[in-house]
């Protein structure tokens, strides 16, 4: 399930935290929307303010000076350094955590994440428990999205697998479609 697919179930006062630059306000990160100044020349993460397409779409780092190279539709954040940690609730019970190895802005992998789970605001907390499924994602503890919906990744059909590591097939990228891994077989 997508997040485009669950957008017109979810309740229209809870939706706000789909918007990230909302929600990056509600958790008092350092963010604003295009056309808002940055505090100072650095580092960002330039977003766009919502994405039911998913999968980062649109997301690139950014040197920013002013803050107004930001285009519309899109806004900047302060940038969190860290694990890239995917969790699943149901009814606001964990029940289900992804650590998401990157290159880049792109998965190359997830394993199981049993380090422990992070503690929520209660704000987001009483949110998700009116929910059969909430995937809430995390950069060094810091909660970047909220989706009302399960982690696609580590589920989609288009995957190999090998013990506890799930590894992406992206159809832009034969690395892992085209060259066959001993060890590893495709989900369907």
């Amino acid at each position: 399930m997508e997040d485009y697919e669950v957008y017109n179930k979810v309740d229209p006062l809870h939706r706000w935290v789909m918007y990230k630059p909302l929600l990056s306000e509600a958790l008092h990160y350092r963010s604003g929307p295009a056309g808002m100044p940055v505090p100072e020349p650095g580092k960002y993460i330039v977003r766009p303010a919502v994405n039911l397409y998913g999968m980062g779409a649109g997301a690139r780092i950014m040197h920013l000076e002013t803050g107004f190279e930001v285009p519309p539709g899109y806004f900047w954040q302060e940038v969190f350094e860290g694990r890239h940690v995917s969790v699943d609730y149901n009814y606001g019970d964990a029940v289900y955590a992804v650590e998401g190895i990157k290159e880049g802005l792109r998965f190359r992998k997830w394993v199981p994440y049993e380090d422990g789970l992070f503690i929520l605001p209660d704000w987001l907390s009483h949110i998700i428990k009116q929910y059969e499924c909430t995937n809430v994602e995390f950069i060094g503890g810091n909660i970047i999205e909220v989706h009302f919906r399960g982690n696609p990744d580590p589920k989609a059909p288009v995957e190999v697998i090998w013990e506890d590591e799930f590894i992406p097939a992206f159809e832009d990228c034969d690395t892992w479609i085209n060259t066959p891994r001993v060890g590893f077989k495709k989900i369907k």
